[in-house]
């Protein structure tokens, strides 16, 4: 009798998780046809709408893992089925569902134009400028070997780490900055020379073994490269290119690393993108029965947005947020060894299994609003916001709320500055005295001779030519 109720028992749960992951497939597929109508009202689909990039992304990190330990029998290295709470799989379908509600409220739209409010060619300029501080970075890492000591010093936290991340983030914005700029004055995504250091930087990024920036900076382009006709086109090949990125430097890191070995491209991204399953189901299996944080890593993220060496002074070290949480409550503190956290996580550390559905419906409302307000032609840094949100996305989801919301608040504030200068820049001309005609080729202002746009100016009036 005990054995039939245990056989029932199991086949109900079975049933049910059945249930749960076919809701959050058709959910995200549902919300995918959404989103493919609400831009397309707009003018064209949109493939980074967030009911497309966004939700599809959070659904695959979520969702494949879990259906990759259930229909197979072979673990992914650290993923190991024994390792994770049994509910994981509903855990990830809550995510999913929770960030696809969230993602597709939808907002009013919220565009300043720039018209003539800022000269994008400053915007143009800061931007080659900027992209030359990461890059130098990104040479003296390699011409280091800084692939062979990656993901080493996972308890300590030193000055060239800040200097890492403060590249990284002067890297995206950098490279939105030119991409925002071009698109204002109508011309290609990206010139020959500015192509060429994108390109260096993306490829001296992934060969430190750095897939996180150089994805990004990858993700940027392709969202200013679907702002135009053909964007469905555009997107497939990108993302496809992205992909195989993606899995060249994973094979490049092993070989470097630990020699030639085979590295099966299926199981390469299940594994990568396991970290959500790892983090949120080992969360649960701690966290069984509370007591709940209730809260507490979220706050701690929150107000740790000041500079890490900052923050650490003024509030010691960052044990408090939920990736060291949960490496400090699971155990896994190798010092050589890092799992991320992931947003579903933290909300099982905090508000159990509601929190799963909770912190991930939030994320989707944020993203959601910012899209709202998502313009390549805006005249203001919030306008292309969603263009560092849809960018870090990948890394911002497998993170904790301190490393979500600096990811994008960083990049934030620099197009923030930089846009402010622009417009500032551009106000100030607009006071300048305007200038008088005085001979073929030349225009005089109250403090001397200006060269006529487009002229030489090799030769220099000295007197005024009178009207007659």
């Amino acid at each position: 009798m005990a054995v039939h109720f245990v056989f029932i028992v199991a086949v109900v749960q079975g049933s049910f998780q059945i249930m749960v992951f076919a809701a959050a497939v058709a959910v995200a597929a549902l919300g995918a046809v959404v989103g493919c109508r609400r831009s397309r009202l707009a003018g064209h689909v949109d493939p980074f709408h967030p009911l497309l990039f966004p939700s599809i992304y959070v659904a695959v990190a979520c969702l494949a893992p879990p259906l990759w330990l259930s229909l197979s029998d072979i673990d992914l290295g650290y993923l190991e089925s024994s390792l994770i709470a049994p509910e994981s799989p509903q855990l990830m379908a809550l995510a999913v569902l929770g960030f696809t509600l969230g993602a597709a409220i939808p907002f009013a739209r919220r565009v300043a134009l720039a018209d003539d409010a800022i000269d994008p060619r400053l915007l143009e300029r800061a931007g080659m400028v900027i992209i030359l501080v990461p890059l130098g970075f990104a040479a003296h890492n390699y011409l280091n070997k800084a692939v062979l000591t990656r993901g080493i010093g996972q308890d300590t936290v030193t000055l060239m780490d800040s200097i890492s991340v403060v590249n990284v983030i002067l890297g995206l914005t950098a490279v939105i900055l030119i991409l925002v700029a071009r698109f204002q004055q109508g011309k290609s995504v990206l010139s020959v020379s500015e192509g060429s250091l994108v390109a260096a930087l993306v490829a001296l990024s992934g060969l430190n073994g750095q897939r996180h920036s150089a994805l990004a900076i990858l993700i940027a382009v392709l969202v200013f490269m679907t702002r135009r006709r053909g964007a469905s086109i555009r997107a497939v090949l990108g993302l496809s290119a992205i992909l195989i990125f993606a899995y060249v430097v994973v094979l490049y890191r092993v070989t470097v690393i630990l020699g030639p070995r085979p590295v099966p491209v299926t199981s390469a991204f299940v594994q990568d993108l396991g970290s959500v399953t790892f983090t949120t189901g080992i969360t649960a299996t701690l966290m069984s029965g509370g007591p709940y944080l209730d809260g507490a890593t979220i706050f701690a993220g929150l107000i740790r947005q000041l500079p890490g060496p900052v923050a650490n002074s003024i509030f010691g070290p960052p044990v408090d947020t939920g990736a060291f949480q949960f490496r400090l409550r699971s155990g896994l503190t190798s010092d050589s060894t890092g799992y991320g956290f992931s947003l579903p996580a933290e909300g099982v550390i905090n508000f159990g299994t509601v929190g799963a559905f909770i912190v991930p419906f939030v994320a989707g409302v944020l993203i959601a609003w910012i899209y709202a307000r998502f313009s390549p032609l805006g005249g203001r840094s919030i306008n292309v916001l969603y263009a560092v949100v849809a960018s870090t996305l990948p890394y911002g989801f497998r993170s904790d709320t301190l490393g979500a919301v600096k990811g994008v608040l960083y990049p934030g504030v620099l197009l923030g500055c930089a846009f402010a200068g622009a417009a500032a820049a551009q106000r100030a001309r607009r006071r300048r005295p305007p200038a008088v005609r005085t001979a073929p080729g030349r225009y005089r202002s109250e403090t001397g001779f200006a060269d006529r746009p487009g002229t030489s100016g090799a030769e220099v009036v000295t007197c005024a030519v009178s009207r007659r």
